[in-house]
């Protein structure tokens, strides 16, 4: 909710009576302390930070949008303030990136009730979750651009995965 209500100020102040994203440039034009106001809290000085860095060079979206998921993941990573999470979430919803899967604690708790019925996971089998996960959801939810969102929503009926050695 927070991240939407951050969105909502933002289309709302900088793109009145639309409902759209604001361009890079727009934002590059504010301030930090504007962006605080609008509810960015410590993300604005690195929001404010990454839209002067694509206005200066635009080119840089392209290069992301061409580029393969790990070689796309690795140029977002030089972003300030985006690590991983937010990298697979800006590649699986903005850059349509179907191998991104955006993984946190909900996504973790959801994988270990739905995946390992509660039992204690390890840190090998998570990352192995982690790595298999989106080939699985990409296949079943191809057209949704969310495939973590069953998963977050408790909405699915877990898969037998039987058969891969990870979740023996």
């Amino acid at each position: 909710k927070r991240i939407q209500k951050i969105w909502t100020n933002l289309s709302q102040h900088f793109c009145p009576g639309g409902n759209s994203f604001p361009n890079p440039v727009e934002i590059a034009k504010s301030t930090e302390a504007k962006l605080r106001h609008l509810g960015l809290g410590y993300r604005a000085p690195f929001l404010l930070k990454t839209a002067r860095s694509i206005s200066k060079n635009p080119k840089q979206l392209d290069q992301i949008r061409k580029a393969d998921y790990e070689k796309a993941m690795e140029l977002l990573l030089k972003f300030p303030g985006v690590g991983k999470k937010v990298a697979d979430c800006a590649l699986l919803f903005g850059f349509q990136k179907h191998e991104a899967f955006p993984f946190d604690v909900w996504i973790a708790r959801a994988m270990k009730k739905l995946y390992f019925r509660n039992r204690k996971v390890s840190e090998e089998k998570k990352l192995c979750g982690c790595r298999f996960m989106p080939n699985i959801f990409f296949r079943i939810w191809s057209n949704t651009n969310a495939s973590t969102q069953p998963l977050i929503n408790g909405q699915i009926t877990p898969i037998k995965l039987k058969n891969t050695r990870c979740f023996t």
